[in-house]
């Protein structure tokens, strides 16, 4: 197990860390019997006046508004620059190269991933409870043939909005974005301190219609759904190249997204009854590495470690972003305005980071 004792924070449980969030997430009221959002951008069932069965909701990042990306990459880089988060930053992006091989085995690649994002959310809410990790739909780019673009509303786009664009050609540093070289760097525990990438632009990634059809596949068909998930994994990953090619891949800001959207074609095929949700995972006892948990209690994304319930939001053609763009996220939280009084009902992720500051848990993850 990955020594956690190197931390400066001086912490063995990362699924809630000891640092006061700067919204709070409860000590709040609703009115009617409807769903509404809480001032954490949880979407909630109000219920006699209480925030019930919250979930934390995971959008689709060149769906999101522009000011909703500038906060997700703005969390990240403090995440990944300022004290103290750096340092448990740098314990959880070593976590991917360290179990590299065994988290990459059947029994664990579906479940280590959905733990390590929700790990790796924990940190980002710390700082801002808004954010949560977005997924990267670059299947619906490939069949739009915008898995390379560059514009406004691409990931890869040079704003602090976007990620930035391709690697330069002599150094494979990226030069462009709020990850370019010297504006930010890699964890420490790497050699190389520039973030690189090597687009290939001639690899054939798998698009819309391959994805639609391993969602079709019956639960009895599992290992066929995880072998054409994981080709998908691979593909990615050696498309961008650079740091993305690398055991060290989680050091890349585009892995969480990449990984997002593996968890959510899952979690849409588990999504088809029980026996999808719990398809061959119920029988495998093998801990997680850097966890005490094992896979079978990860496979249900309204119950996760700490009470935490998680919701994809998938494409929806309404609404507009700041550019007058079509956008297809449908919720709307400026229609359920919230109400400041009362409390909410017994919810460890509303409040998870205050409590481990108070030092009333001690399991991991």
């Amino acid at each position: 197990m990955f020594s956690f004792h190197k931390s400066r924070l001086g912490i063995k449980d990362f699924s809630v860390m000891p640092i006061t969030p700067l919204f709070l997430g409860f000590n709040r009221r609703c009115y009617g019997d409807r769903i509404v959002f809480d001032e954490c951008h949880r979407r909630c069932l109000c219920k006699n006046g209480k925030f019930t069965k919250c979930h934390r909701v995971r959008k689709e990042f060149t769906e999101m508004s522009l000011e909703e990306r500038r906060r997700y990459v703005r969390t990240f880089r403090k995440a990944s620059k300022d004290v103290p988060y750096k340092w448990t930053y740098d314990i959880i992006t070593k976590m991917h190269p360290q179990f590299f091989d065994t988290i990459h085995e059947r029994e664990l690649f579906f479940p280590w991933h959905r733990w390590y994002l929700l790990l790796f959310e924990n940190l980002l809410r710390c700082i801002d409870c808004r954010v949560t990790v977005p997924y990267w739909n670059w299947a619906h780019a490939v069949s739009r043939k915008r898995v390379w673009g560059q514009d406004l509303q691409d990931i890869w786009s040079s704003g602090f909005h976007g990620f930035g664009g391709n690697g330069d050609g002599r150094t494979g540093c990226v030069k462009t974005g709020p990850f370019k070289a010297k504006l930010w760097s890699l964890p420490s525990w790497l050699d190389s301190a520039c973030l690189s990438r090597n687009f290939d632009y001639k690899y054939k990634l798998l698009g819309e219609m391959f994805v639609n059809d391993l969602r079709k596949l019956h639960w009895k068909s599992f290992c066929a759904f995880d072998e054409g998930v994981r080709e998908m994994h691979d593909d990615l990953h050696n498309a961008i190249g650079g740091v993305m090619e690398e055991k060290e891949s989680s050091a890349a800001p585009e892995f969480w997204l990449h990984h997002a959207f593996l968890d959510k074609i899952w979690s849409d095929w588990q999504d088809r009854g029980p026996e999808y949700k719990f398809a061959y995972f119920w029988k495998v006892k093998k801990k997680l590495p850097g966890a005490t948990h094992v896979s079978w209690e990860l496979l249900d994304l309204q119950n996760q470690p700490h009470r935490v319930r998680i919701l994809y939001v998938s494409h929806n053609r309404t609404g507009k972003t700041e550019n007058g763009k079509r956008s297809h996220y449908h919720m709307n939280h400026e229609s359920h305005k919230l109400k400041m009084k009362g409390s909410f009902d017994n919810d460890l992720d509303a409040d998870a980071c205050d409590v481990l500051s108070k030092g009333k848990h001690n399991k991991a993850i």
